[in-house]
């Protein structure tokens, strides 16, 4: 019942952005919503079906106006398109639909030096700061979000919290939310962020970096979407590289002189680092057991679960980044490449 009600969904979009259902190719399933591409008028397109208990009607809204709102800010981000209704959400039968231009260009190439270099670093950096600096614009005055707002009164993400496997995880993660409360949340450091900034949403076509996928949108502390970006950054490039080149300290030297040139960057954004990577760390692990089938991982998937499960419970700080590292770091920044 399911499939032929999820088939209909995908026939009737189809027709209100004037193409065949045919023509629609699955690109991927992920955490939130099943994802597809399709091409019109030699134009490549990418098509989002979201399940009505995911999300709501208002906050795909709010999430499309503040995309429409970055690019015309001029920040490089793939434009929501409208359906033949002239409507940027689509409400059929259990389902939201949401069409994006297809960015330009493919992921960025990690093993690829001509591509992941510090000058790639800076300019991704820059990016981000582009976003943050808008989305204090974009948000100043509004009284209804229609988007999750992190506050010390409802601190907790409790879908997170409620799967946490073990109570000593649990008590982790809630030590973790008390340091957090403690940090300012004045419009220097906390506001309309991404909130999954890592390489996966975005493409790279020669010099231009194209952002997607705003789904996760939130307001939370800046430091967190820098946070995730250096998490998987620095997760891929050890996958494929030495462990003893310094890259923490490249990377973060290099995207935060970037993220400097377009937003305000202060030294407590630096301090929360480490806090923000353990909580990346905390969300991938409930992501992961959620959604692999534990009782079938294949060898990489067991290894970063344990790896993740580990580093939570002995506390071990992610990519060594202590206070000697991010000295150090504070110590590079503004300086030339």
């Amino acid at each position: 019942m399911k499939n032929q009600l999820e088939k209909s969904t995908i026939k009737k979009a189809a027709e209100l952005y004037g193409v065949n259902s045919n023509n629609l190719t699955a690109i991927s399933e992920g955490f939130q919503n099943k994802v597809y591409s399709f091409t019109r008028n030699n134009h490549d397109y990418i098509m989002r079906v979201t399940s009505k208990d995911k999300r709501t009607f208002q906050m795909l809204n709010e999430e499309i106006s503040w995309i429409q709102f970055l690019k015309k800010s001029g920040v490089p981000i793939s434009r929501a398109v409208s359906s033949k209704n002239n409507q940027f959400v689509e409400d059929i039968h259990e389902f939201f639909i949401t069409v994006f231009e297809k960015a330009p260009g493919g992921q960025v190439q990690v093993q690829d030096s001509n591509q992941w270099t510090p000058h790639f670093f800076q300019r991704w950096g820059k990016l981000l700061a582009k976003v943050h600096h808008a989305g204090k614009q974009y948000s100043a005055g509004k009284s209804n979000t229609d988007r999750p707002y992190w506050s010390p009164n409802h601190p907790y993400n409790h879908d997170l919290f409620k799967n946490l496997p073990s109570e000593f995880i649990r008590k982790k993660y809630v030590e973790l939310i008390e340091k957090i409360k403690a940090y300012s949340m004045d419009k220097r450091h906390f506001g309309l962020i991404h909130n999954d900034f890592h390489q996966g949403n975005f493409f790279v076509d020669k010099d231009e970096i194209t952002l997607f996928d705003f789904d996760d949108c939130a307001y939370f502390y800046f430091a967190y979407d820098i946070s995730t970006a250096f998490y998987h950054a620095y997760w891929q490039h050890t996958s494929f590289n030495s462990t003893e080149d310094d890259f923490a300290v490249e990377f973060l030297t290099h995207f935060l002189n970037g993220y400097a040139e377009s937003n305000v960057l202060t030294n407590e954004i630096i301090d929360q680092l480490p806090d923000f990577l353990k909580l990346r760390e905390l969300f991938l692990y409930v992501l992961f057991l959620k959604a692999w089938n534990i009782d079938k991982l294949q060898d990489w998937q067991e290894h970063t679960i344990n790896n993740l499960k580990t580093n939570i419970e002995n506390n071990k700080i992610y990519a060594d980044l202590d206070m000697g590292l991010l000295t150090k770091i504070k110590n590079n920044i503004q300086k030339p490449l």
